[in-house]
């Protein structure tokens, strides 16, 4: 294992390439020989009495993370002087207008309680609508902060949306995210969904792409081994999927264990869409809509007896379309108690990726007449043993 240190010279940011491989003779390529892992040094030791010291990394994607990102940046701009009944316009301090409409087209600011669509020009906000969102227009002071909001008006589908979070507000290199890899999911499992939402509060980018992931059953990480953020809806695979078999000859002996997930099983999904206030927290009063999908046969004497469900304050769906279409798919996963699967692969099966689809024949799962049921999974976590040279997935 090799380290190579740069820099990230943008946020002063120390970063290591970590590169791993077999020598097999011959001059060493690194760039072909090696795979290359890219992560940023979040905290090290100083050196120990034996002179080793210890380092901690995190993945770029966390960036958005280590440096606390928010979206929308907080502004700076105050009010001149009071708002009281019906004006055309306001203005901010002196100077402070430039600071508005820097990464995104400005359209709607908060002050207080309030969001207001404007438009703007030097330090002058002309009112175009009072109370949007949902929002009730109110008086407002000499002195309140007037916070630019981040909005998605329906015409951005999802994996923009996540592009933007990533690149135009948390200033994650672009040349991570493959747009082509990403269109190509999207077209397939996410094309329903383009959100209504307003971010009208400086709010951690983490917690953003939290709610999204939950609220559209998408995943999002880094990919440590191919160096970039990888997009993939929680979907079945397709026939034209590329899938990985495994059977006991390939598990390393003893390594297997399966654990059924009985606290996951779902038998209703209820949706919660359509906030009343935007501004207002993530309660059922504040929702317009509810979207209920449920397997009641499930719930029966005959089978599990009892009901389990999952509410999602959904902020990032709109309509029912996607609402049911939301709950749906939760429930196709879920109606029936998912299984965890742990078990280790030799370095061969090098080509294995996390997100991937497998077929596992083994022995660890058996149909009623004792032969192997042959069970769909989907790679969620990956690691590499570097003391027993060996994959555990």
């Amino acid at each position: 294992m090799l380290l190579i240190k740069e820099h990230i010279s943008a946020s002063c940011l120390l970063v290591f390439l970590i590169k791993t491989g077999f020598y097999s003779g011959g001059d060493i390529d690194l760039d072909n020989d090696f795979e290359t892992r890219r992560y940023l040094i979040d905290s090290f030791s100083p050196p120990s009495k034996n002179g080793t010291v210890n380092l901690t990394f995190k993945d770029p994607l966390s960036l958005v993370g280590v440096l606390k990102k928010k979206a929308p940046a907080a502004s700076e701009g105050k009010l001149a002087a009071d708002v009281t009944g019906t004006p055309a316009s306001f203005d901010v301090g002196a100077g402070t207008g430039a600071g508005y409409g820097l990464v995104k087209a400005l359209k709607y600011v908060r002050i207080n309680g309030e969001i207001m669509q404007v438009t703007r020009s030097t330090d002058t906000f002309t009112i175009v609508a009072r109370g949007a969102w949902g929002t009730i227009a109110e008086d407002h002071s000499l002195g309140d902060t007037v916070q630019e909001c981040l909005y998605f008006e329906g015409t951005d589908r999802i994996d923009e949306v996540i592009r933007q979070l990533l690149v135009d507000q948390g200033e994650i290199a672009s040349s991570f995210i493959p747009a082509s890899e990403w269109g190509a999911e999207s077209d397939r499992w996410l094309d329903e969904f383009s959100p209504t939402n307003i971010i009208s509060e400086p709010t951690g980018i983490s917690a953003l792409l939290n709610q999204i992931m939950d609220q559209i059953n998408v995943s999002i990480w880094w990919a440590d081994r191919d160096q970039l953020i990888k997009l993939k809806a929680e979907a079945p695979a397709l026939p034209t999927d590329t899938t990985y078999e495994f059977n006991d000859d390939q598990i390393i002996l003893d390594s297997e264990n399966l654990k059924q997930r009985m606290d996951l099983r779902l038998s209703r999904v209820l949706v919660h869409h359509t906030p009343r206030n935007y501004t207002e927290s993530d309660e059922t009063k504040n929702f317009s809509v509810l979207q209920v999908s449920a397997d009641l046969d499930s719930e029966s004497d005959l089978k599990n007896k009892i009901a389990q469900e999952k509410q999602i304050f959904a902020r990032w769906i709109t309509g029912e379309a996607q609402a049911s279409l939301l709950a749906s798919r939760y429930l196709a996963r879920f109606k029936r108690a998912p299984v965890e699967v742990s078990f280790n692969l030799d370095i061969r099966e090098h080509s294995l990726r996390v997100g991937a689809h497998i077929m596992l024949d083994s022995g660890i799962v058996q149909d009623v007449d004792g032969s192997n049921l042959i069970m769909e999974l989907q790679c969620v976590a990956l690691d590499f043993d570097e003391r027993k040279k060996v994959f555990q997935v």
